[in-house]
């Protein structure tokens, strides 16, 4: 006689270990440990957009929509994992079934409510549950058994190891031009280089100022004896813009890697930058107006 009560139905299933929820802590600790993460790759794709973009806001929105947003969007997308996750030893979940992993509609809905992390923080402390794993129907849980300790240690000092390395090839070295391919690049966008070394002291020890100027701006590439000079250079007219521009609305940027420094502001209508890669040194200045322009020209010549 055949039996086909629930007994029977259940008695062939895989034994699956219960899960746990994991603790605030630990949710804490992850999402920490992720918007550090989140921080280094913002500050790296801040430098290399410095770099392309002479608008401080301008970097400001290219790095949100470009980096932060859609990594924080889509950072639980890996087995309902984030690195974060993964070093602490936890997952997203489906709310109904923690065995089964989220579909990735229901990680990157889980996600939409970032932007007011502080609210949902109150709401995790008070409820145990995020608003996004509201919405998501999921919920973060203790895996069982959790990744080997010493894979997710290792993880861990990965991280910063991955982000020093990222940081030295995007923003290394760069290597300067002389005064000769100044001229050669300028001629080739239309515009006629000119020396004028000799009007400088000789104890400034400038080799050589070539200078490009036109009714909306004007740029000067200077050859100095040695890179400690260039330095002093760079320093001085530095600390020269800022004390201009005291008292006066003003916006600035600067960068200072291994060989390379440089510093913009705008005050008074005008755009300034001063930048140096090792002995050589540019000084550019427009109208505020015409800031797009000249920080065009300034990427064809590397500065």
């Amino acid at each position: 006689m055949e039996h086909f009560g629930d007994s029977h139905a259940t008695s062939d299933r895989p034994n699956q270990p219960e899960l746990q929820r994991a603790s605030i802590w630990a949710r804490a600790f992850a999402f920490w440990i992720d918007i550090a993460i989140l921080g280094a790759i913002a500050a790296l794709a801040t430098f290399v957009l410095l770099l392309l973009s002479g608008s401080e806001m301008r970097i400001l929105i290219h790095t949100i929509t470009l980096v932060l947003v859609p990594l924080g969007l889509l950072k639980d997308m890996i087995k309902g994992q984030s690195p974060g996750k993964f070093i602490l030893g936890i997952a997203v979940r489906d709310q109904e079934n923690p065995s089964q992993i989220p579909s990735a509609k229901a990680l990157f809905l889980r996600n939409l409510s970032l932007p007011i992390w502080p609210i949902d923080a109150l709401v995790l402390l008070f409820t145990k549950k995020r608003i996004g794993d509201k919405f998501a129907g999921t919920n973060v849980y203790r895996l069982s058994p959790k990744p080997k300790l010493v894979i997710r240690l290792a993880a861990l000092l990965a991280i910063p190891i991955l982000i020093a390395l990222a940081i030295q090839i995007g923003v290394g070295p760069r290597t300067p031009i002389s005064a000769d391919e100044f001229t050669f690049r300028m001629k080739e966008v239309g515009f006629f280089a000119v020396d004028v070394t000799d009007q400088f002291p000789p104890e400034y020890q400038m080799e050589t100022v070539r200078e490009v100027r036109t009714t909306h701006f004007v740029i000067q590439f200077i050859a100095l004896s040695t890179e400690a000079q260039a330095r002093g250079t760079y320093q001085t007219n530095r600390n020269m813009l800022e004390r201009e521009s005291r008292g006066a609305w003003s916006s600035h940027s600067e960068i200072s890697l291994s060989n390379f420094s440089r510093f913009a502001i705008t005050f008074d209508g005008i755009y300034t930058v001063i930048s140096r890669i090792e002995d050589t040194f540019v000084f550019a200045q427009t109208s505020s107006a015409n800031r797009a322009e000249l920080d065009d020209l300034l990427r064809i010549l590397g500065y």
